[in-house]
């Protein structure tokens, strides 16, 4: 994880990674910026490695699903995930179905999400009182409908941005590898038989950071307008975050930064579910 850094997904489920393996991965976690959704399910995880991903997430700016069910996190991990969540503004799935939380770490969850903005959805234990579950309920759908605000608001908006769009131009004598270049970048592999391009080649390419490889504006989900708001809604987002940088200092001295994609499909996600 902290070498491969386009890799945006990881399933382990039923590993027996245990406290000791999930300190590696949390380890891993607060450097890597390309992870978007982790599977932990049913490994032998406890309070310890619950402490291990909670200091992880306190830092950590592009995860925004962690699956941890089935795992043998208690009371006292469920609290160090809340106060984590307290803090982390890109975490969007949490699961913790089929643990061993109760009643206290369902309650350290749910008063967190006071203070979270990004959590759409929290599963905890069946057994849980129906009270503390239905407090969970009510913060989930109005941050589902804040969210839903906010991206129409910028939808309808006439505040103006950058496009963040350049032309780029590959020139070479013959089988120089300007097509192969091209290719690459859209996670295509080398094809030495490819036949040379015939005369110039114009197309329109996208990426969201980075890490991310190039791709086909068609190929990403929405229309072009949406993924603006969504990019406004960014902007909007990582400039409330700059006047807490110093209140979260303790927790490591990243910028949090939020991904146009990810916010898009979030945003989509709550229009369908609120």
């Amino acid at each position: 994880a902290k070498v491969l850094t386009s890799i945006i997904m990881i399933i382990l489920s039923t590993n027996d990674i245990g406290n000791g393996g999930v300190k590696s991965i949390a380890d891993a976690l607060k450097g890597n910026t390309s992870l978007t959704s982790l599977n932990l399910s049913t490994n032998e995880i406890g309070n310890g490695g619950a402490k291990s991903l909670a200091d992880a997430l306190k830092v950590n700016t592009t995860l925004a699903s962690l699956n941890l069910k089935e795992n043998q996190i208690g009371n006292e991990g469920a609290t160090f995930l809340a106060n984590a969540l307290k803090v982390n503004t890109s975490l969007a799935s949490l699961n913790l179905r089929y643990t061993q939380i109760s009643d206290e770490g369902a309650k350290s969850l749910a008063d967190a999400l006071e203070a979270n903005t990004s959590l759409t959805e929290l599963s905890v234990p069946a057994n849980v009182h129906s009270g503390i579950i239905g407090k969970i309920k009510a913060r989930i759908l109005s941050t589902r409908r804040t969210q839903k605000r906010k991206f129409l608001e910028a939808l309808k908006s006439d505040e103006k941005a950058p496009l963040n769009r350049s032309r780029l131009m590959f020139v070479g004598q013959g089988k120089a590898g300007k097509s192969a270049t091209v290719r690459s970048l859209l996670g295509k592999g080398f094809n030495p038989d490819w036949d040379s391009t015939i005369g110039a080649d114009i197309s329109e390419r996208m990426t969201s950071s980075a890490t991310s490889k190039w791709r086909n504006p068609n190929e990403l989900n929405g229309d072009f307008t949406s993924r603006f708001a969504a990019r406004l809604m960014v902007a909007h987002s990582n400039a409330n975050n700059r006047p807490n940088a110093q209140a979260n200092a303790q927790v490591g001295k990243r910028k949090t930064k939020t991904y146009i994609g990810d916010l898009y499909n979030q945003t989509k996600s709550f229009e369908e579910k609120a």
